[in-house]
């Protein structure tokens, strides 16, 4: 896949340790942040390489011929986006830390799991869902999530 790809233009060895997250949208630069960040503060003397990318526009981001309120809703909110960074949790003499990540936390909600999905149509493209619910279940509960988060902060 395109892990393989990367590690071998990169020239890493062919031993590196690779963790390949798919089918997880715009949640994979946070998922894959955090666990950059987690392997980094088990393992202070290394450096890991985190590489993200989302090409959400193959993944159906188009209009059918028949939009509903929901199709606008998802087009608007998906596009393609990339990032990297060199994550460590120890800085080294010569290094300079731009960002810290403090925690890495996420939260499930109640009664949500059909508000949000891809699934794919007959003719094997993708689409996603976004519901209206959406802004009101994140209402619900961002306090409660931004308490968690702040907790640690002091």
């Amino acid at each position: 896949g395109p892990n393989c790809d990367l590690a071998k233009r990169l020239n890493l060895s062919t031993g590196v340790k690779r963790v390949h997250i798919d089918h997880m949208g715009c949640l994979a630069g946070f998922r894959t942040l955090g666990l950059a960040s987690q392997i980094a503060v088990a393992s202070p003397q290394h450096r890991v390489l985190m590489i993200y990318g989302d090409v959400s526009v193959l993944l159906g981001t188009h209009l059918p011929d028949r939009p509903n309120k929901l199709d606008l809703v998802s087009v608007s909110l998906f596009a393609d986006g990339a990032a990297a960074a060199v994550v460590g949790s120890s800085p080294l003499e010569h290094e300079q830390a731009v960002y810290e990540v403090l925690d890495v936390k996420s939260q499930l909600m109640a009664n949500s799991r059909k508000d949000m999905y891809m699934y794919v149509l007959g003719d094997g493209s993708v689409t996603n869902l976004v519901s209206p619910r959406v802004p009101i279940f994140i209402g619900k509960g961002v306090k409660g999530f931004v308490d968690r988060i702040l907790e640690r902060s002091g």
